[in-house]
């Protein structure tokens, strides 16, 4: 049996393309698409707003920033979890 190794956190571009939500007690605090790599350390997270779902300002932020966000790979999946949250009635809570 064969062990997988992860690489380091420079070394993950795979989430680029990829969009972020951070979720706490049911709120959607916080939406970002991750554009592209800045360098090894940096991703550049475009924020996004929850209610028309446009590009706001850009940020740049690290691997372990992000590990605690829920990740979807692509805006078909990001736009199902907002229609979802429109359809409940849910209020965003935005804060980035």
């Amino acid at each position: 049996m064969g062990t997988n190794k992860i690489g380091a956190a420079s070394e993950m571009s795979n989430l680029v393309g990829m969009y972020a939500f951070l979720v706490i007690e049911d709120k959607i605090k916080a939406i970002v698409f991750v554009a592209g790599k800045a360098d090894n350390r940096y991703f550049i997270c475009q924020a996004v707003s929850p209610l028309t779902g446009e590009p706001n300002v850009a940020k740049l932020m690290t691997l372990d920033q992000l590990k605690d966000w829920i990740i979807l790979p692509n805006a078909a999946d990001a736009q199902n979890v907002l229609d979802d949250y429109h359809k409940n009635g849910w209020r965003y809570s935005v804060s980035f």
